[in-house]
C-alpha cells in the first residue's frame, strides 16, 4: 500500500478513473457529494468536492464516468445527468430519467444511463456538444 488517507465519514460507492491520456484524476462518489481527487497534483488539495453554483439545485449521485477528454458525469437522483468541467463545477445537467438516474456510461463520443422510469437513454457527446439519441 502506498498511502491511505481518509476521505471524510461518508461512505463511499464508487470511484472512477478519467480516461484521458496521462491524467490520473478520479472521482469518488459518496454518499452526499462527489469527490474529485487529484493524486498527482502535489501543489494542489488532493480532493476537492464538487461545486454546484448558484445555477444547480444539489442532488445525491449514485455513480459517475469520465470520457476521453477527461469531463466527469454522474447519475443523479433528480433524473438528470451532471456534467462536471475540469475545474470540478457543474456545469450542464442533462434531463435523462424521469425518475433517478441508476448508471451512466461514456465511449466514443456516446454517453448512456439507464433510470428507475426503466428507460434506456443515449446522448452525442461532442466537445461539450450534447445530441439526444433516444
Amino acid at each position: 500500500m502506498l498511502l491511505t488517507l481518509s476521505a471524510g465519514s461518508d461512505a463511499i460507492f464508487n470511484i472512477q478513473w478519467s480516461k484521458k491520456p496521462n491524467d490520473l484524476k478520479f472521482v469518488a462518489v459518496t454518499s452526499r457529494s462527489l469527490q474529485f481527487w487529484n493524486p498527482a497534483d502535489a501543489s494542489k488539495k488532493l480532493f476537492k468536492a464538487g461545486t454546484f453554483g448558484s445555477k444547480f439545485s444539489q442532488t445525491k449521485f449514485n455513480t459517475a464516468t469520465f470520457d476521453e477528454h477527461g469531463i466527469c458525469y454522474s447519475a443523479g437522483a433528480n433524473g438528470g445527468i451532471h456534467v462536471w468541467d475540469q475545474k470540478q463545477e457543474l456545469g450542464l445537467v442533462l434531463k435523462a430519467h424521469a425518475g433517478e438516474v441508476t448508471a451512466v456510461a461514456c465511449a466514443q463520443g456516446m454517453l448512456v444511463s439507464t433510470g428507475k422510469d426503466d428507460m434506456l437513454s443515449v446522448f452525442t457527446c461532442d466537445q461539450g456538444e450534447y445530441q439526444f439519441v433516444r
